[in-house]
């Protein structure tokens, strides 16, 4: 659309007509670039979370935090990690609570294998009983926890989980 600015300009007959479409070109090329840098993650400085960590078992277990810009109680939503573990997909992990923060929730990414280990074989991890008993605590642990956060209404708290996680959500 740049390249036929001045063909556009000439058809516009007022000036006013004109500084209207200079507007909207300058608004969509700052959200263009804005969208170009939150694709790359530069944007990460706005509410880039925090990590606490809570006890699950006898095992120190971090707990990522997301949270809206402004104060206020909030609906929670725990984030479940899949099989790939946070060292793999954290990322991906990290920017849907990100999203979710935007949108109005406490984002909360636990990382359940800190209480277990990662597992030998990621694969078949959801075989191993032992382990699905400990992260189906930590998850447990994980609500308790954020039912006594200042800034989550402890009445609306949910569940989402990916691959593995989305197993564990629905134990």
């Amino acid at each position: 659309i740049f390249h036929r600015l001045p063909e556009v300009m000439e058809i516009m007959d007022s000036r006013r007509s004109c500084r209207i479409v200079l507007r909207v070109l300058a608004v969509m090329a700052v959200l263009g670039m804005a969208a170009a840098i939150h694709a790359q993650g530069l944007f990460g400085f706005l509410n880039m979370g925090s990590s606490e960590a809570i006890c699950s078992g006898g095992k120190s277990v971090t707990v990522e935090r997301f949270s809206p810009m402004m104060p206020g109680k909030y609906p929670a939503v725990i984030v479940l990690h899949g099989s790939d573990g946070m060292d793999q997909g954290g990322d991906n992990y990290r920017t849907v609570a990100q999203l979710l923060a935007d949108a109005g929730y406490v984002a909360l990414i636990v990382h359940y294998f800190d209480r277990t280990g990662m597992p030998a074989n990621p694969e078949k991890a959801a075989e191993d009983p032992d382990h699905f008993k400990a992260w189906v605590s930590t998850i447990h642990d994980t609500v308790k926890y954020a039912r006594k956060l200042c800034d989550v209404d402890g009445s609306r708290i949910g569940v989402v989980g990916f691959s593995l996680g989305g197993y564990l959500a629905t134990a």
